[in-house]
């Protein structure tokens, strides 16, 4: 059975609908970091199926430096990918593939997360999965027209919906992973 196969085609056909998406994996406390300072750790085999479908239907992804360097980013295998850095991300072995571009956003383009998002859409992308940390979350939660939040704690889950101020809009329990979807402050 494919990882793809574990998600259910509502599920999937919700994400491949929204424009904007941004996805978390969360621990049973609401945290998207763990011990290791990133992500890594907190999510299984399902919740990468779900996080490689989401970046599938996106024409780029987008992330900060700083999230980039945390969680050792790489190129992912269908998308663009985009990093909004005043630091750089020499430290990171990008390497773009066939038509893959890899755009460095930077102060003069971008003075923040929601100028990052306006200068991808000003590029051309309709398309754009967001891979923020949570302050980044915060600051463009109302451009965001789909949250993917998932955990293997349902209370976790729950916990970073209420924490952030997100509407759900569905709710999905998986064998191993249970997922909720939501939208930002004043969209439902």
């Amino acid at each position: 059975m494919s990882l793809l196969s574990a998600l259910p085609l509502e599920l999937q056909e919700l994400i491949s609908a929204a424009a904007i998406t941004t996805s978390f994996v969360v621990d049973a406390s609401g945290s998207s970091v763990g011990s290791s300072g990133n992500s890594s750790g907190i999510g299984n085999k399902t919740d990468l199926s779900l996080l490689r479908h989401v970046r599938a239907h996106s024409e780029i992804v987008l992330t900060s430096g700083k999230t980039a360097r945390a969680d050792s980013i790489s190129m992912p295998k269908t998308a663009h990918l985009a990093i909004l850095t005043a630091a750089g991300v020499e430290s990171l072995a990008l390497e773009p593939k066939g038509d893959q571009r890899l755009i460095l956003i930077g102060p003069h383009q971008a003075a923040g997360y929601s100028e990052a998002l306006a200068f991808l859409k000003s590029l051309g992308y309709s398309s754009i999965q967001v891979e923020f940390g949570v302050t980044g979350l915060e600051a463009i939660l109302e451009e965001i027209d789909l949250c993917v939040i998932s955990g293997r704690d349902s209370t976790g889950v729950k916990l970073f919906l209420e924490e952030h101020a997100i509407n759900q809009s569905a709710w999905f329990e998986l064998e191993d992973l249970f997922v909720a979807l939501g939208s930002g402050r004043g969209k439902g």
